[in-house]
């Protein structure tokens, strides 16, 4: 099964989790987010969020969705 990792500002990814889990009436499985704020600094998030893919990934893959890319820079300058 593919984990699916949220990347998110504040509490979105946990309120997606949840409406899904209300939807489905269950949460769902392989499914976590990682919350970001304005004092936090991306990179220095990377690590964390490295960690939760190797922990959702079965084989099948991870599908990271997420609205924090590029957030400090511009997209030129970014990463990605």
């Amino acid at each position: 099964m593919i984990g699916i990792l949220i990347i998110s500002h504040g509490t979105l990814g946990e309120a997606l989790i949840q409406c899904a889990g209300h939807v489905l009436n269950k949460l769902p499985p392989r499914v976590t987010q990682l919350s970001v704020t304005a004092k936090d600094d991306p990179p220095q998030l990377l690590p964390q969020a490295r960690k939760l893919v190797r922990e959702l990934d079965e084989g099948d893959g991870v599908l990271i969705l997420s609205d924090i890319t590029a957030a400090r820079r511009p997209i030129s300058q970014a990463n990605c």
